[in-house]
């Protein structure tokens, strides 16, 4: 029992690294791979994912993907926002307080669930991307799902550490603003890298593709994600 212990913890600690390696050396490799049926090296993407979601919710350094209440209030969509928190308050006879406490009680849960989300709202963007590569949609899903399993550990999990890091040493806060367009040029490369990978053409085009990728994506979390997230939590208070 002991060797069959050992030998399912090798087993996994073997495919979990590589596919983890793959993921950051050789983008888009996992998909390309997987689609030619080459997936026995590899943990299964989306288990891969989940257990980062896991991660992510156990060590949130930046609020980032899971936002509370005050933070809802401060975008530029903040008056709808306000409008709704408002209502529950109202409608359930408490304080705007008693809102906030209860809304980030609630959204560590609900944003546990709500991240799945992120596969198959990024599938579409790739889909326009590839448009014209012979690919099955289910292939789209897998390459969704190594894009945000990337963006996710890199941004949410490892960027922290580096930048928490950087301030405990220099004593000093980083610029959110240039920061954000260093992640975003980060997101650009690999997204280019990637795309190249399973659609090689003129680098020019995968990286205007690149640049396309991380733009959308952005997007799509700021517009359309996180205010998913607010409606989702605010129905459970």
């Amino acid at each position: 029992m002991v060797t069959e212990a050992l030998h399912f913890v090798t087993h996994f600690e073997g495919k979990f690294l590589t596919t983890l390696k793959t993921i950051f050396r050789r983008p888009g490799q996992l998909s390309v791979d997987h689609a030619n049926g080459i997936r026995q090296r590899y943990y299964k993407p989306i288990s891969l994912f989940l257990m980062l979601v896991v991660l992510y919710l156990l060590f949130p350094l930046f609020q980032g993907l899971n936002m509370r209440m005050t933070t809802y209030e401060n975008t530029a969509a903040g008056g709808y926002f306000t409008s709704m928190i408002e209502a529950k308050a109202e409608a359930r006879g408490i304080t705007v307080e008693d809102v906030g406490e209860r809304f980030d009680h609630r959204s560590g849960t609900t944003s546990k669930a709500m991240l799945l989300l992120l596969i198959p709202l990024t599938a579409p963007i790739l889909r326009v991307l590839l448009i014209g590569t012979k690919r099955r949609w289910y292939h789209d899903l897998v390459l969704a799902t190594e894009v945000n399993a990337f963006y996710l550990l890199a941004f949410y999990l490892v960027a922290p550490l580096l930048v928490g890091g950087m301030i405990f040493i220099m004593k000093k806060e980083v610029n959110e603003e240039l920061l954000g367009m260093i992640l975003l040029t980060i997101f650009s490369v690999y997204g280019a890298v990637l795309l190249h990978r399973v659609r090689p053409e003129a680098w020019w085009r995968s990286g205007l593709k690149g640049l396309a990728l991380a733009a959308v994506h952005t997007v799509m979390l700021t517009f359309l994600y996180k205010p998913l997230l607010f409606l989702v939590t605010m129905a459970f208070i």
